[in-house]
């Protein structure tokens, strides 16, 4: 007998084998599916139909999930098939199949013929429920269960559902940022960049320069502890909004460490025994804080309403003020607070929130502990210990208080950094996890110190070319399979791989750039099971190219290497392939390195279309050519053509000028196709190329195997 649910606009329909009410007994298999008229069918993309199980989010890139479309008159049936839970309780994930039979034009719909493992629910022993499916759009949002009730270890319907500790997170212990808050404190955000965070101290002001650099490309600053005192603070962040209204400056106060009242108030100078811990030091120096005494907590917390503005400090004679409000225009120019130590009592954070405003907004580096967030506006990790599970808890975090209106912060210190090119090779990993992750009102560190007194570039890091790319918003939510991510931005992709079988991280954050502005618009993005989809239109050829270019900065020497599983028969002018380009990097100087680089990109000035070029490419009939063009506007010339069943994989090799094509059946035995020497700058652009060969038409090519060598100074090679 058929399992069905039949919902019209206000009409719900239970037969049999479909639970009646809500029963929390049992194992509960939660799903969230989107589903699109054109899911299945040939014109459809991967994204027509998305499946979320609380711990999976794919689409129709991912291999256990699969849609067929038929059409019947006026309704439409989705064949859907899904691999990937576990209803019966064994080891092993059953196949959960059903027909999804849809009028969108009448917003009905009904599921029939569900099985699981090819048996119907009821000869497993399992029910359906619906929940809240719906229409929206001229889309269908299914939401049910399928219950287990024999099975007493639940499959929670949340974020965390595949981590090991994931049955103990629940729901989010906290509300979402109030829309008084957010209008009032909270940054304004853009996702033009990369939004930036960072954290400094330094006991004398900052030069006129560096507050111009850190106020035009920085969104929230913190400000560390040995920042000259409350003078300084005030200074250091009214410096700060001068060059930038819109800045957010925070106030470092830590909850376990006494490191000076900061000249806010002195009068716990006078409480010593009472407030200090005479039986716990830090570092064998450090004192700190009595935190189970009330009198301390509403001392502590009272030095940072004071240094906000929101209380006037007096010193202990009751008489002088600390804030000399007159010479201040608009009173405290820190906007909030940033409580360092992750083990922070609620009873200290509760009375500092509560008695601050909405115009004033809390930070805590507690990622992990969800029972402290609703006493703050946001939060901070900074790193984390372990492997997979660790990061992947981290992003599950993140995701959370991100979609609850949360500021969040991830920082990940650059160790042993030895110079800008060493800083810059090395973000990639840590900017793909906080891309994969990132809401509104998140922010990114990357530097190797706080400390201001340092050499500019160990804290001001506007010259890394990740943060000078236009990003774009976020075009959906992260897929996520297994342990493998996939995320797309209008300018950016990203691709991680948390347990790759070298058991090391695969990272790749790679950017969207149409060269020689095409009439039609390119696209790129990754999928879980680390394959691209291309779409470009124009030539790779003449004296000026036309395409689509998925790429990244390179240095030097190493070699590029994709497989073209396909290229769509567009025009005998298509291809697909591989590619080194020369860049033109603009003239600027260090004080506007970020804003030029970003106008730069921008106007498509640095991958310029009459570019030196050196490609190995496909075109529709399989054939591999490597190509090149040995000065700006020069033709593109032919090193050397190969059959098709010396393909598909390509290859590029560069020494020196020196640069290399390959080709391969098999990705092991390479034929050279040729070589040509082409002088070009050590910096230089790599990745993805796909043209049409018609300017008004789109080709779709797809990757496999992508990966990327360049040696990086002072440290191993890195593959990407």
């Amino acid at each position: 007998m058929k399992n069905q649910i039949l919902l019209g606009i206000c009409t719900y329909l239970a037969t049999v084998g479909l639970a009646q009410a809500a029963d929390s007994s049992g194992r509960n298999s939660h799903f969230w599916i989107t589903l699109r008229p054109q899911a299945g069918a040939a014109s459809g993309s991967d994204a027509d139909l998305v499946l979320a199980n609380g711990y999976r989010r794919v689409d129709l890139g991912s291999s256990g999930l699969s849609c067929t479309r038929v059409e019947q008159g006026s309704k439409l049936v989705y064949q859907i098939a899904w691999t990937g839970n576990s209803f019966l309780g064994d080891d092993e994930a059953e196949t959960l199949q059903f027909d999804a039979v849809v009028d969108f034009d009448g917003a009905v719909y009904a599921m029939e013929d569900v099985t699981v493992g090819g048996a119907s629910l009821s000869a497993n022993g399992l029910v359906l429920q619906d929940l809240d499916s719906r229409f929206a759009a001229k889309t269908l949002r299914l939401n049910f269960i399928v219950r287990n009730p024999a099975l007493t270890v639940e499959d929670p319907d949340h974020a965390f559902a595949d981590l090991p500790d994931g049955h103990t997170y629940g729901l989010a212990p906290y509300r979402p940022t109030t829309q008084a808050k957010l209008e009032k404190a909270f940054p304004k955000f853009s996702w033009d960049r990369v939004p930036r965070t960072m954290l400094i101290r330094k006991p004398t002001p900052f030069t006129a320069e560096q507050y111009k650099r850190v106020a035009n490309r920085y969104d929230v600053v913190v400000l560390e502890k040995a920042n000259g005192g409350m003078s300084g603070y005030w200074e250091k962040a009214a410096s700060l909004k001068k060059y930038n209204p819109d800045i957010k400056a925070l106030y470092y106060w830590n909850s376990r460490i006494y490191f000076g009242h900061n000249g806010v108030d002195d009068s716990i100078e006078d409480k010593w025994d009472e407030y200090i811990d005479p039986h716990f030091v830090i570092r064998g120096r450090l004192p700190t804080f009595q935190r189970e005494n009330p009198e301390l907590v509403d001392w502590w917390a009272g030095v940072c309403h004071k240094m906000m503005g929101l209380v006037k400090g007096y010193a202990a004679d009751g008489v002088t003020p600390f804030q000399d409000f007159d010479n201040w225009e608009h009173g405290s120019p820190i906007d909030g607070y940033f409580i360092d130590k992750k083990g922070v009592p609620i009873s200290m954070l509760k009375p500092l929130y509560e008695g601050s405003t909405d115009h004033k907004f809390g930070m805590n580096n507690n990622g992990d502990v969800r029972n402290r967030i609703p006493y703050l506006d946001g939060t901070y990790r900074e790193g984390w210990a372990g492997g997979p599970v660790e990061i992947a808890k981290a992003i599950a975090l993140a995701q959370e208080s991100g979609r609850n209106q949360k500021l969040t912060m991830l920082r990940n210190p650059v160790h042993n950094a030895t110079g800008k090119r060493n800083v810059e090779d090395r973000v990639d990993e840590q900017l793909a996890i906080y891309l994969t992750y990132a809401e509104k009102y998140a922010y990114f560190y990357w530097a190797p110190t706080v400390d201001a007194s340092e050499p500019d570039w160990k804290w001001i890091t506007d010259y890394v070319d990740q943060f000078n790319r236009p990003l774009g918003k976020p075009l959906g939510d992260a897929i996520k399979d297994a342990w493998s991510y996939s995320r797309t931005f209008e300018h950016c992709d990203v691709f991680l791989d948390l347990k790759t079988g070298s058991g090391r991280t695969l990272s790749r954050v790679l950017w969207k750039n149409d060269i020689g502005s095409p009439a039609l618009e390119g696209s790129g993005f990754s999928k879980t099971d680390d394959t691209y989809t291309l779409r470009g239109s124009g030539d790779i050829s003449g004296t000026s190219d036309t395409f689509f270019y998925l790429s990244d900065l390179h240095y030097g020497n190493g070699q590029v290497v994709a497989r073209v599983d396909s290229l769509d028969n567009t025009h005998a002018g298509a291809r697909a392939g591989v590619m080194f380009r020369e860049r033109n990097e603009p003239a600027t100087r260090e004080l506007d390195f970020a804003e030029d680089y970003t106008a730069a990109y921008r106007k498509g000035t640095v991958l310029l279309p009459t570019a030196r070029t050196v490609a190995v490419l496909r075109d529709p009939t399989g054939q591999m050519q490597m190509v090149y063009r040995t000065a700006p506007r020069g033709a593109m010339l032919s090193a050397g053509t190969l059959k098709p069943a010396h393909g598909p994989y390509t290859k590029l090799v560069r020494s020196a000028d020196a640069f290399t094509g390959y080709c391969s059946p098999d990705g092991k035995t390479w034929t050279r196709i040729g070589e040509v020497a082409i002088s070009m700058d050590e910096k230089v652009e790599v990745g993805m190329a796909v043209c049409s060969g018609d300017p008004a038409t789109l080709a779709k090519a797809t990757f496999s195997a992508f990966s990327r060598v360049e040696p990086t100074p002072a440290v191993r090679s890195k593959r990407r």
